[in-house]
């Protein structure tokens, strides 16, 4: 990967460096694990790998405790707290879609229009919903028309008010978990 010493600021002796090399596989491999989500493979390796180092560097041979089993503890961690970060930044960049149709009628909010990207992320999205989903969803948030209640919804729909609250949310659920992974 990188040269063992500079990654880490601190220099690793020639038995820990035999560790980080020796192990590199599993690193890899529990980071491979953890994708598919925001975060590229590569940054997931570059994790593992310094998380392999700071392992390597702390690890004191113990009796019944596996180096792999030292350091796996290190990497998981490390990727966990990657991900928690990267998380954390992409809902600040990217505005939440329960606020987005928590307006009354989003058709009409002209800032909120100004703004393409979230007006596409936001069809993007619905187009993931079921049909029902997606009518439930623009009919009470008045995405496109005029928002209208649950009752009103309930009698169009020919259900109980208490299915279309189910009914939305889900969808909603649906929304968030789909824009956490854009």
């Amino acid at each position: 990967m990188t040269d063992v010493n500079t990654t880490l600021g601190y220099v690793l002796n020639n038995d820990q460096q035999r560790l980080v090399e020796e192990n590199w596989e599993f690193a890899a491999g529990v980071a491979r694990g953890y994708a598919g989500g925001c975060v590229p493979m590569a940054e997931l390796e570059s994790e593992a790998w310094t998380a392999l180092c700071k392992a390597a560097f702390k690890y004191k041979k113990v009796e019944g405790c596996k180096f792999t089993s030292y350091a796996d503890y290190f990497i998981r961690g490390s990727i966990l707290r990657l991900l928690k970060s990267e998380g954390e930044r992409r809902a600040v960049e990217v505005c939440s879609v329960e606020d987005d149709l928590a307006e009354d009628n989003l058709d009409g909010d002209e800032e909120w229009l100004a703004d393409d990207k979230r007006r596409e992320m936001l069809a993007e999205l619905m187009e993931k919903l079921t049909p029902k989903e997606r009518e439930v969803v623009r009919r009470y948030y008045g995405v496109g028309c005029e928002a209208v209640t649950v009752m009103e919804l309930a009698k169009e729909l020919g259900v109980t008010p208490e299915r279309v609250r189910q009914i939305l949310t889900k969808a909603v659920n649906k929304l968030k978990i789909l824009s956490n992974q854009k």
